[in-house]
């Protein structure tokens, strides 16, 4: 599963070296994460994506690889204006 991730990345335009793949697991392993779709998502990101460009292409890879719904929105504040 994981390798196919990969070879998507690498299709998208995102290095994704063996060494990356292999702290990913290591981190799985080591239970960095609680092992959810979301903490996931942002370990995998955080793990492959090395410039900021790539989110989009990071987000659809991993939405079509791993058949997730969709990746995590940021949460974001609203920031009201005020008229006057």
């Amino acid at each position: 599963m994981f390798f196919n991730f990969m070879d998507e990345l690498r299709a998208a335009g995102i290095s994704a070296s063996l060494k990356e793949h292999l702290v990913l697991l290591e981190a799985l392993e080591k239970d960095v994460i609680q092992r959810s779709p979301e903490e996931f998502y942002y370990l995998s990101r955080a793990t492959f994506v090395k410039d900021e460009g790539l989110l989009d292409r990071f987000d659809q890879v991993f939405q079509r690889s791993l058949k997730a719904s969709k990746p995590p929105t940021a949460r974001r504040k609203r920031i009201s204006r005020s008229t006057g």
